[in-house]
């Protein structure tokens, strides 16, 4: 068995990872007030690769990827996402990036005054794209089927359980079949029979869609399921990287604490 790798890249662990890169971050930085968040962040993203991120609360899981759609602007380093470079990029120009990355929230942050229909055509009629009512109609009905879904379409979020709103959150923002997808939390709060669903989901959508995705969770179960690759996030650098297997059997204290 390898032992957990720190500053060195484990990449070729996933045969998918000879493709291309979909991300790339050099040296990423940022620091809240003269708190220093991310002091050093290097890692590389591929095509129709899942990578998890661990780390303790207030850490900068979130930060982290936040700063790949630019909700959060990095004081030092490098980010391409898909080849653009987010530090050189105009307000059409991020705009235009965020319809080829979604982005699944911890709570699902649908609209409660929205039935479950209109919150799946609220990001269609947003795009320069205009669509037609029966295009709207065809991909709302795809996006619903693909997370089992379609019966609740006419339903409010006030009717939907936990794991039914997190399921048509991420069908919303499939709906824009996105090429990276960042996931915080994304089984926060559910029973370990959704989660599992959530997790199958995120699988499902990868095979299908050929979706890269970055993870964010505390959840061990979700994590063995969906990750390429997993990171965890200490002292502001992803230095410790392994699949799940290396980092749980890690003679590191420290790592080990995130399995015990």
């Amino acid at each position: 068995m390898e032992q957990v790798i720190q500053g060195k890249s484990n990449e070729n662990r996933n045969p998918e990872n000879t493709g291309e890169k979909v991300v790339v971050a050099r040296h990423v930085k940022k620091a809240f007030d003269g708190l220093v968040i991310l002091s050093n962040v290097n890692f590389n993203l591929h095509k129709k690769e899942n990578i998890v991120v661990l780390g303790k609360s207030g850490t900068g899981k979130s930060v982290l990827i936040k700063s790949l759609v630019g909700l959060v602007e990095p004081d030092e380093g490098e980010l391409k996402v898909l080849g653009k470079d987010i530090f050189n990029l105009d307000a059409d120009e991020m705009e235009d990036l965020r319809r080829e990355v979604g982005y699944l929230f911890q709570g699902g942050a649908l609209y409660d005054s929205m039935n479950v229909c209109k919150n799946m055509e609220f990001p269609l009629k947003r795009q320069v794209k205009k669509l037609s009512k029966g295009e709207i109609k065809d991909l709302v009905e795809e996006s619903l089927e693909s997370v089992g879904l379609i019966e609740s379409m006419r339903k409010m979020p006030s009717e939907l359980s936990g794991g039914m709103k997190k399921r048509i959150a991420l069908a919303r923002t499939l709906i824009l079949k996105p090429k990276i997808m960042l996931y915080d939390e994304p089984t926060t709060g559910l029973d370990p029979v959704t989660s599992r669903e959530i997790s199958n989901l995120i699988m499902e959508m990868k095979e299908k869609y050929a979706i890269s995705s970055m993870i964010i969770t505390h959840d061990l179960a979700c994590a063995k399921l969906t990750a390429d690759r997993m990171f965890i996030l200490k002292d502001g650098t992803l230095d410790i990287e392994g699949s799940y297997d290396e980092l749980e059997q890690s003679d590191d204290p420290w790592v080990r604490a995130f399995f015990d």
